[in-house]
């Protein structure tokens, strides 16, 4: 497969830390389990390279905090194209109950960027894009850069002949979505934030709802994918599995077969302690009791 490039434009230092169950206002001992980069798009970076698909992770960092996620990145083979901003990458603190699974999460500010930055970023983007099958925009916009920056990115792509895949939020998810990405990732909550159905700006698209049926369509058909039931360790990072499944296998045949993948590489990161790091022998024992049946709409 040709590579992927993702580009995480308010990257973290992740701290992933377990109570048996969280009492807010009073003191309770943590198990740290983990500290990590972090930031949607490294999570799918991490998931694809697992995979064995080619990728090429585009940052945006700063200070202290940035060069700790440049280091972590470095070391996980995953060579990150880095572009430096002012002040300091955010640290997201990720509380998660051991008592059923639920998730707390606590996250920084991040850099403050500017025209300078935005310019960078492009530039960057376009010279990761030589040879490149897909690009994936992934969660927030930092401080300072235009709302738009998807958008502009996407216009960047197509014009390269690469298509696009978008996992945002709010008014960068409402903009890449007028400008029509290829693929959309998205949960429940994010999905309200557009103003008519998803599939309206995405002819491929998957909308997740926790362990809910997701809602996923292809041009002219609509799917709904149960999820298999996992002990969930930890919920955050299930959508960018989602996306790095759907990534993985979109070009390789149906995109049913891809969505079964994708969901179940969702459900293996349920199951496992820290983002961006599914048990793919339990993923593939998931896809086997998928049920994914056709929609009316």
């Amino acid at each position: 497969m040709r590579r992927v490039v993702t580009v995480t434009p308010n990257a973290a230092v992740d701290w992933t830390c377990f109570v048996e169950e969280l009492h807010p206002r009073a003191r309770q001992e943590a198990r740290i389990v983990g500290r990590q980069a972090g930031g949607k798009g490294v999570n799918v970076s991490r998931v694809l390279a697992a995979l064995g698909v080619p990728v090429r992770s585009v940052v945006v960092v700063g200070g202290a905090a940035g060069a700790e996620i440049v280091r972590d990145l470095d070391r996980g083979g995953l060579g990150p194209v880095v572009v430096e901003a002012g002040g300091e990458s955010r640290i997201c603190l990720e509380i998660v109950e051991e008592r059923g699974g639920a998730a707390t999460q606590i996250h920084g500010l991040g850099v403050e960027a500017d025209d300078t930055t935005a310019r960078a970023l492009v530039a960057a983007v376009e010279e990761a894009l030589e040879g490149a099958a897909w690009l994936a925009l992934c969660g927030s916009v930092s401080r300072g850069l235009p709302i738009d920056l998807y958008a502009t990115l996407i216009d960047v792509a197509r014009a390269r002949g690469v298509r696009v895949a978008v996992d945002a939020s709010g008014a960068a998810l409402c903009a890449a979505w007028h400008a029509h990405p290829d693929l959309l990732r998205i949960n429940r909550d994010e999905a309200a934030d557009l103003a008519g159905g998803a599939a309206d700006g995405s002819p491929f698209g998957a909308v997740s709802d926790g362990p809910r049926a997701i809602t996923a369509w292809e041009p002219g058909r609509t799917w709904r994918v149960e999820p298999p039931p996992v002990r969930v360790r930890n919920p955050i990072g299930c959508g960018d599995a989602m996306l790095a499944g759907l990534l993985a296998r979109i070009d390789a045949g149906p995109f049913e077969s891809a969505l079964r993948f994708a969901t179940a590489l969702a459900s293996a990161e349920a199951a496992s302690p820290l983002a961006g790091r599914p048990d793919l022998a339990l993923a593939d024992r998931c896809a086997a009791s998928i049920a994914l049946r056709e929609a009316s709409a």
